[in-house]
């Protein structure tokens, strides 16, 4: 069994990548001639306005656990880096 270096194979992962992607750019093509439209008609869901209410007390990081587990439902944890609502 032969062990690769790390920097070897980072080497080699560039070039596989910078030929895949010559190929890529040598197949791809765009008509600037004709209008390109997407339409997403699957696996989306418009965000609805947020429907509840709470008071400071039971705001947590979602990184420490809460001190009464007994209800989840009744804290909102906040402390994420991506979220679609905001705090």
């Amino acid at each position: 069994m032969v062990i690769l270096s790390h920097e070897y194979r980072e080497n080699i992962q560039g070039k596989i990548a910078n030929f895949v992607h010559k190929q890529i750019k040598q197949h791809s093509w765009k008509d600037d001639q004709v209008e390109y439209t997407h339409k997403i008609s699957k696996g989306f869901t418009t965000l609805k306005e947020i429907a509840y209410t709470t008071n400071a007390n039971n705001s947590l990081d979602y990184r420490i656990s809460p001190p009464d587990k007994s209800n989840m439902s009744k804290y909102l944890f906040t402390g994420f880096s991506q979220c679609l609502y905001t705090e």
